[in-house]
């Protein structure tokens, strides 16, 4: 993974599609809630997050438009999606980060459980973990997706859970 697991954790991840049967594309929005976890009293100033030919449109943290970069394709890995945060942050739970803040007239790091990071993206005709079956395997092309952790490492953290909405123009005869 080039995720920064280490340093942050999803924890839900919300995806709102709308799926181009001409096309064969899916595009839409993952919001993803994200907990920083650092042990130490250093703050996370950027999220780093698995992607494998996407085309990423808008990034935001708490709905504010952020500064991000996808880092060139390594072709058993995919490309890095670099997720700068405004302002570091580090998990509450840390007792140095606590009292640092009480006492500190200026925080070097926002201490905050979660924040929330949308992503506007759609997929491409090279995805690797999107596939659609076509006329000869079902009566409409259908989308299908591999959930392996070489081709759909979008969520570094095992334990995530997630919600879909989904606008699905269905083709019937």
């Amino acid at each position: 993974t080039l995720a920064n697991y280490r340093d942050v954790r999803v924890t839900h991840t919300h995806l709102q599609w709308h799926i181009n049967w001409a096309e064969q594309l899916i595009a839409g929005w993952a919001t993803l809630s994200v907990r920083p976890q650092t042990a130490s009293a250093a703050a996370v100033d950027k999220v780093v997050l698995d992607t494998s030919f996407l085309d990423i449109q808008h990034v935001d943290v708490d709905g504010k438009q952020v500064k991000w970069e996808k880092a060139e394709r390594i072709e058993a890995m995919g490309e890095a999606l670099t997720v700068r945060l405004d302002e570091p942050m580090t998990d509450e739970v840390s007792g140095r980060a606590r009292a640092r803040a009480r006492v500190s007239c200026c925080c070097i790091a926002h201490v905050r459980w979660q924040f929330k990071i949308t992503i506007k993206y759609s997929t491409t005709k090279n995805c690797t973990a999107l596939g659609w079956l076509t006329k000869e395997y079902a009566p409409f092309p259908l989308p299908f997706c591999i959930f392996r952790s070489s081709r759909a490492r979008s969520d570094p953290s095992p334990t995530s859970q997630a919600d879909k909405g989904r606008q699905i123009p269905l083709p019937l005869l």
